[in-house]
């Protein structure tokens, strides 16, 4: 539409016809072939067709071998796209990995950029933290790890963002595991950290799901400055509802 209106934004309603007869009219990468064709069996006619229809098809094949030919057609169209369906299963396919961890593995973790308070991520840090042992196994798709004290991210990963750790071998013995200095490596969340939840309430609803607010508690804070956060605020400082909840008097 963009490319057909060009300077004449108003007037996009007069070349709605020249846009739809040219999406009929072109071929599918997956079908290979025109909408039209595979609705009609035949292509559409052109403008030259409609200005001398005497150079027009005129003959018309008879009712069953039309509907053969019909048949013949969408069963070639069906093939095609099964085929490409496969193709991009197979594509798909080579750039997902097939992972499954188990309670006391060690991995190295991803670190987005979304996990963190705002203000205190650097796109310089390092993009992976680890060697770290995972302590609890939520379905097949999310892992609670055991991070390191002062990160202030959420220790819940997808496994999407999880990687095997491995101590390659190095002559007669093992490589040691690599120390690494966390407080200099990892951004750590600074301001007031929560102390617990005081209450719980609906906060805004949607046609298929309804959000919880918190009541949450500061540290060092008294209760009257306790604000209503949602959970995701709650893992952007680090900590999870659960763990408030358990603190909670």
């Amino acid at each position: 539409m963009r490319s057909l209106v060009t300077e004449h934004h108003t007037s996009w309603d007069q070349i709605l016809p020249q846009a739809e007869f040219a999406y009929n009219d072109s071929v599918n990468r997956s079908t290979g072939k025109s909408p039209f064709q595979i609705l009609y069996g035949t292509q559409p006619r052109g403008v030259s067709e409609l200005r001398e229809p005497e150079q027009a098809e005129t003959s018309s094949a008879r009712a069953e071998e039309f509907a053969e030919a019909m048949q013949e057609l969408h069963t070639e169209v069906k093939q095609r796209l099964q085929k490409s369906n496969q193709e991009y299963k197979r594509r798909a396919d080579q750039r997902k990995r097939q992972l499954q961890f188990e309670v006391g593995d060690m991995v190295l973790a991803h670190l987005r950029k979304e996990r963190f308070p705002r203000g205190t991520y650097n796109k310089l840090k390092m993009k992976k933290i680890g060697p770290c042992k995972i302590l609890k196994k939520f379905g097949e798709n999310a892992y609670e790890l055991e991070l390191p004290e002062g990160i202030g991210i959420s220790p819940i990963f997808n496994i999407s963002d999880l990687y095997p750790y491995k101590v390659e071998d190095a002559g007669a013995g093992n490589v040691e595991e690599p120390v690494i200095n966390w407080q200099e490596q990892l951004p750590v969340a600074q301001g007031p950290q929560m102390e617990c939840i005081l209450d719980k309430r609906v906060g805004t609803k949607t046609r298929r799901k309804q959000y919880f607010e918190y009541l949450v508690k500061w540290k060092n804070h008294p209760v009257e400055d306790a604000s209503w956060e949602t959970e995701a605020v709650i893992q952007k400082h680090g900590q999870t509802v659960q763990e408030l909840m358990d603190r909670s008097p």
